[in-house]
């Protein structure tokens, strides 16, 4: 399925469009832990992100999930969002708002991880998300990516001022939804 967005300038971008649900198979983050474990893919946590899956928000946001909306997610990098060769935390986001894209759910990036198992070796796909504290009280964010070694939920230093490079590519929702199902 394909959406077509237009940016600040009038241009369009034509994206692919992939739905999620949550579904009901999972109930708590030690879920996905088990998940990630038994998945015929090699999914690896880095110690970041398993940090972050410890964060009251996280599980806070597993509690509050409503089970059947459908999630409509696209893919833009950092230029797209905002026009520039770099940008702050705050500028994607602020980007992606102007563009009537909605952030992801804190546990998007567990599902992503789940979900895209066929990931292309060298992509990273930072969720944007409202960044949670770790456990060391640092502000961060899901990213999956697929390096040589296999597939990966990884956690992203996100503060306020970090600078992202105009080719680094968000997940964000398309305000269109929820969709009922």
């Amino acid at each position: 399925m394909n959406e077509t967005i237009f940016g600040k300038e009038g241009e369009a971008f034509d994206l692919s469009v992939l739905i999620v649900t949550f579904g009901t198979d999972l109930q708590a983050v030690n879920d996905f832990r088990r998940a990630f474990e038994r998945s015929d893919s090699q999914i690896t946590v880095n110690s970041w992100a398993n940090n972050m899956m410890s964060s009251l928000a996280l599980t806070q946001s597993l509690i509050d999930v409503d089970r059947e909306r459908e999630y409509r997610l696209v893919v833009l990098t950092t230029f797209q969002l905002t026009g520039k060769n770099s940008a702050t935390t705050v500028e994607v986001f602020d980007g992606a708002q102007g563009l009537g894209l909605e952030m992801c759910p804190a546990w998007m990036g567990l599902k992503l991880r789940l979900v895209y198992q066929n990931q292309s070796v060298g992509e990273w796909l930072r969720i944007a998300m409202e960044p949670i504290k770790d456990l060391k009280g640092d502000l961060s964010i899901f990213a999956v990516c697929h390096i040589h070694s296999g597939l990966y939920l990884y956690g992203h230093y996100s503060p306020p001022d970090r600078l992202w490079y105009a080719d680094e590519y968000w997940v964000l929702v398309l305000r269109s939804s929820p969709l009922a199902v």
